[in-house]
């Protein structure tokens, strides 16, 4: 679950818990405008949508704890999605979305989801790891309380990659196959292993030239 604390400006919440509004420098501009729409207005259904369990707030007596019973936990199936056209549009939709049913997305067109039973629980979290074990009885649609960010996240569907995609302007969406299946996100960004090969080939190069060194000083 996420928390929001209106009692502080100060980022100390986030060292304990996560955070609903968070800090860091490469904040996604598509998250800011969240932020600006919806979460500096204290607006529920999208704090809801984000997973928020509890808000602290100061009143006349002191600090009160309000805990949210429509958070929906890490993800949830739903039985639509409606396509929409644009970011405005998507990011409008929000204010009323009964996101617990519906979805948006720009990305696939209006479907209906007819799953009668149906469940997907978190089983293991990292920040670089997602598992899921998910349950359904027809081909259905699942929304993730995670951020979509397309450039490095891996998604698999028992061990095979398979498509994710964004919806709710900021989360992830994926059309899971009847059955029973673990469903996994892994941090695996290109750039670190171009990063990684060019830092060890550098490192067998520098070694190369120090042994050759030693050996052209041993010679003189």
């Amino acid at each position: 679950f996420r928390i929001l604390d209106l009692t502080t400006s100060t980022t100390k919440p986030n060292y304990f818990f996560n955070s609903v509004l968070g800090y860091h420098a490469a904040k996604l501009g598509r998250y800011q405008e969240i932020i600006d729409f919806y979460l500096s207005k204290n607006n529920l259904n999208v704090l809801s949508m984000l997973n928020t369990k509890y808000i602290l707030y100061n009143d006349s007596i002191g600090t009160k704890i309000f805990t949210n019973d429509i958070a929906p936990g890490s993800a949830w199936f739903v039985t639509e999605n409606v396509n929409v056209k644009n970011d405005n549009e998507e990011i409008l939709s929000l204010a009323a979305l009964e996101f617990m049913n519906s979805s948006v997305s720009q990305k696939i067109e209006d479907k209906n989801y007819n799953n009668r039973i149906y469940n997907i629980e978190l089983v293991d979290k990292k920040p670089n790891y997602l598992k899921y074990k998910a349950k359904t009885d027809e081909k259905g649609l699942v929304v993730f309380s995670e951020v979509y960010y397309p450039k490095g996240w891996v998604s698999l569907i028992n061990g095979v990659a398979v498509d994710h995609f964004q919806v709710n302007y900021i989360l992830r969406g994926m059309e899971i196959p009847e059955g029973e299946h673990v469903i996994e996100f892994i941090f695996d960004p290109k750039v670190v292993k171009t990063g990684s090969t060019v830092s060890l080939f550098g490192s067998i190069g520098f070694l190369l030239f120090f042994i050759v060194g030693i050996y052209i000083k041993s010679r003189n």
